[in-house]
């Protein structure tokens, strides 16, 4: 009875992500319109183009200018270009399955879930230490492998130290959770809800407090809403990398000490952060029903001998 149960609440809670997924791909993707204004303009332009201009002027500060430009553009535009690319596709199909694994099974599985959030700990050093390295103006040459080895690898080093760790672990999946959930919080308001960086970094680890202390206190409940929380926001970062609505430069304003990004609020980022909200609430409440008189990281067997 209770596998059947279970089962019923896994393919309904599947379904609920394929429908969030269909709504917020369908949101960020309206029907185009016809608008024959900015081919006028781009005829206008074309023709000033052609004119010709007797008057010189130095091409050198003017390149300088532009490749400045160009550069401040590269760190808003967390794409790298209007397609997929392997890499970002793969770190999207990362992301999604995580989630999806943490929103649906993150209680049930301590060792894994202790293991992903070694990695989700260990790439995100890394990415913040590289991005930090990067001299400005000058990218890393092939900076997508670089990224992603450097990233892919130092989280499954984590994972494994974390799986070994597991007593430590367990009070990481508060702090870390904690963090990000107040991250989460922050990118609700145009420019982060907070603007100092040293008051949103201490009230941040102030959430990460707050989630080892429920740990203590309330370990069902905080691992549930904990790993259900993470699993949401994963996996719509992931879906953000295809359908580019720019939710990710919320994280990466926040965790990118050196460049400036600009992170404003869309309604397009409003549906994705909704859609976070959704998620969790739904998963906490599954996983909460399903794994009710359990503990985590213990697997009770009941003997039915002595229990007659």
């Amino acid at each position: 009875m209770l596998k059947r149960k279970t089962h019923r609440c896994l393919i309904i809670f599947l379904l609920f992500v394929c429908y969030f997924t269909v709504l917020c791909n369908a949101w960020n993707n309206p029907p185009p319109q016809n608008d024959t204004t900015n081919d006028i303009t781009d005829a206008d332009d074309h023709h000033q183009h052609h004119r010709p201009n007797h008057h010189h002027t130095p091409e050198k500060p003017q390149q300088e200018k532009q490749h400045q430009i160009n550069d401040d553009k590269r760190y808003d535009e967390p794409y790298d270009g209007p397609g997929i690319p392997a890499h970002m596709g793969v770190a999207a199909a990362f992301l999604m399955a995580f989630g999806v694994y943490l929103m649906a099974a993150g209680f049930r599985y301590f060792t894994i879930t202790m293991g992903m959030v070694g990695f989700i700990t260990g790439a995100t050093i890394t990415w913040v230490l590289l991005t930090a390295a990067e001299p400005i103006g000058k990218p890393y040459p092939h900076a997508s492998i670089v990224f992603s080895f450097g990233c892919y690898g130092a989280g499954f080093l984590f994972a494994g130290v974390a799986m070994y760790f597991w007593k430590v672990t367990l009070y990481g999946l508060g702090l870390i959770g904690g963090y990000i959930l107040a991250m989460y919080f922050w990118t609700w308001g145009d420019g982060l809800l907070i603007q100092n960086v040293y008051a949103r970094h201490f009230a941040s680890l102030g959430f990460g407090l707050a989630g080892i202390i429920a740990l203590l206190l309330v370990e069902f409940a905080a691992v549930c809403i904990l790993t259900s929380f993470l699993g949401a926001y994963l996996f719509m970062l992931g879906l953000d990398l295809v359908v580019h609505t720019y939710m990710v430069n919320g994280p990466r304003a926040m965790l990118d000490a050196i460049h400036h990004i600009n992170y404003k609020t869309t309604p397009r980022i409003y549906a994705m952060l909704s859609g976070v909200l959704g998620l969790w609430i739904v998963s906490t409440l599954c996983q909460l029903i399903l794994n009710r008189g359990n503990r985590f990281g213990l697997h009770l067997v009941i003997d039915e001998a002595n229990k007659k």
